[in-house]
């Protein structure tokens, strides 16, 4: 090291410490430096949000996180942010600091959190650095928005500059889900009910387009999934799973289709890999041939909504650890029997809500404006073979 050249510290971010910042309101982590001393995320934040401060280019790693954690993500990460030349605020002693660099670490509820989540939070929140916003104005209706799959696509709409309705059944999780997604409450519409009727669907469309004045977006994901052997299946069974499955996905699509029909848009549906592959280990044919139903009703809406520019398309997703498992499981046994399916996949692991939320962002973005009648298995390999 040259004389009289500081050496850059560097910071790194402590799992499990994250907390709330009185002051700003952001969600924050401290910060620990290669000296053992630390300091607060959110005084980064606070110095962004200064009028004084407001120009300082060093607060690029403050833009970063405030992205980042608005989307209410359980982890994050930075991949070797590196500050401006001007250095930033050493709050520790009031000096200025020089530039520092984040290491890679993963900051969730879970310090044992695997790498590859690590890798793709990184390149999320560097997608929200570069100012890569896929929904900027755009209005999306979003079923099963409660939880799971449909809360975290509706998260990540809304970071990536949209705006959402969602539907689900219980209207205290759906409020408390709509906080999550937007505390200002301006970007966020709920609509309660089940989709098996046909007149939710109405009412979800028309609470997007007249609290935002229009409707780009359908994310179909509301869903039941209860596995059952097919000699016990009763006539009940049969149509608890035809109704909340296909003959929900069908009527929210048309009510979309018809706010969608003059400008064009996108309706994403969830399907399953259940509707694709016989899995011996969970019985579900009437969930699987409801299912089914949905994929057929892609390919058939995807050629008649054509003319009107609305692209339909599908995700077909594996095992995806989500609230559904507790609709038939114990807590205790969600926690038992889920990792077991984890070497079902090929790749290694069950999917995530996240997984599925950016291939369903992905195929309701202008990225795939030539793609439509498609069925995209989000498996982890499944599908490819045994």
């Amino acid at each position: 090291m040259k004389p009289g050249v500081r050496k850059r510290p560097i910071y790194d971010i402590e799992p499990n410490e994250v907390e709330r910042d009185l002051v700003g309101g952001w969600p924050c982590a401290r910060i620990k430096r290669d000296d053992d001393r630390t300091m607060n995320m959110s005084k980064l934040l606070y110095i962004k949000a200064s009028p004084r401060c407001a120009q300082s280019k060093s607060s690029a790693v403050a833009d970063a996180y405030r992205t980042a954690l608005r989307t209410r993500l359980p982890d994050l990460v930075v991949d070797a942010l590196e500050l401006a030349q001007e250095g930033i605020p050493d709050f520790d002693d009031g000096k200025v600091a020089q530039p520092i660099l984040l290491q890679p670490t993963l900051l969730t509820k879970d310090p044992t959190g695997d790498l590859e989540r690590a890798k793709q939070r990184a390149v999320d929140i560097n997608r929200y650095r570069r100012g890569v916003m896929r929904f900027e104005d755009k209005v999306a209706a979003i079923t099963g928005g409660g939880s799971g799959i449909g809360k975290e696509t509706a998260k990540r709409f809304v970071a990536e500059g949209g705006k959402v309705a969602i539907n689900g059944r219980d209207v205290a999780k759906l409020e408390a889900a709509a906080h999550e997604i937007d505390r200002t409450g301006t970007k966020v519409v709920v609509v309660a009910g089940d989709v098996a009727n046909p007149a939710t669907g109405v009412a979800l469309v028309d609470a997007a387009v007249s609290r935002f004045g229009r409707l780009n977006v359908l994310a179909n994901n509301a869903g039941v999934f209860t596995p059952k052997p097919f000699l016990k299946l009763t006539e009940a069974d049969y149509d608890w799973n035809v109704d909340n499955i296909l003959k929900g996905s069908f009527f929210v699509a048309q009510a979309a289709a018809k706010a969608m029909k003059e400008t064009g848009g996108a309706i994403v549906q969830t399907g399953s890999m259940w509707a694709i592959q016989a899995i011996g280990a969970t019985p579900s044919s009437a969930y699987s041939a409801a299912k089914a139903g949905v994929h057929a009703l892609v390919r058939n809406l995807a050629i008649e909504l054509a003319p009107h520019k609305i692209r339909v398309t599908a995700v077909a997703p594996a095992v995806v650890e989500t609230p559904v498992f507790n609709t038939f499981l114990s807590d205790q046994q969600v926690k038992e029997v889920l990792p077991t399916f984890n070497a079902f996949h090929p790749l290694g692991r069950n999917g995530q809500p996240r997984d599925v939320a950016e291939a369903i962002l992905f195929l309701a973005s202008d990225d795939a404006s030539w793609i439509t009648g498609v069925v995209l298995p989000v498996d982890g390999g499944v599908t490819a073979g045994r």
